[in-house]
């Protein structure tokens, strides 16, 4: 009788549970009920982060609601592997409670100190981007300043220089493309 009994209490349960990679898949494939797993799985812990950061149960549980928003829109964005789902979604909370935390103390200080603050990070961005076009070889950081600083055409850029006008182009592809490697770079290891 005890026997019978283990084996319909086992049956009852299911013999496998999905692991978060599948339901991944699922949420990936528009599957509401891997969502909902996966929801029921995780919501706690992102719960929990953004709780003890923010210290406000109804913010917490919009930056919950917020980080499986962006799961769901992007299950893409989730590095394939075993273990790597829960420390992604922990991570996105995390940086939307920092990012609430910032807006609310940005509220906090006065119209004054906002100008300032704005005009400190206006330098900061103008210091950086400074730093990354002398980084550039001279060709390229000089079509780079033409075009956006001294506001002239490619033409016109070309005729001052005295270069063809493909010159110009490949100048400006190729110093754009270098910046935008250098600034990535920049801000992950930041």
């Amino acid at each position: 009788m005890m026997i019978a009994r283990r084996r319909e209490f086992h049956s009852m349960w299911p013999s496998r549970i999905p692991t978060d990679e599948a339901l991944l898949r699922g949420v990936s494939s528009r599957d509401a009920a891997s969502f909902a797993s996966l929801y029921n799985r995780h919501a706690k812990a992102v719960m929990s982060v953004a709780f003890r950061l923010v210290g406000d149960r109804e913010i917490a549980a919009d930056l919950t609601q917020a980080t499986f928003l962006k799961l769901w829109e992007r299950p893409s964005a989730v590095s394939a592997g075993e273990g790597m789902l829960r420390p992604w979604l922990l991570r996105v909370a995390r940086n939307a409670a920092v990012d609430t935390l910032r807006r609310r103390r940005l509220r906090a200080i006065g119209p004054e100190d906002r100008i300032v603050a704005e005009a400190v990070v206006t330098r900061a961005r103008a210091v950086a981007t400074r730093d990354l076009l002398a980084s550039l070889e001279s060709p390229q950081r000089r079509v780079i300043e033409l075009t956006y600083f001294g506001e002239l055409t490619q033409t016109q850029i070309a005729s001052v220089l005295g270069v063809p006008l493909g010159t110009v182009k490949s100048r400006l592809r190729l110093g754009l493309g270098k910046l935008r490697a250098l600034a990535q770079h920049e801000g992950r290891g930041a």
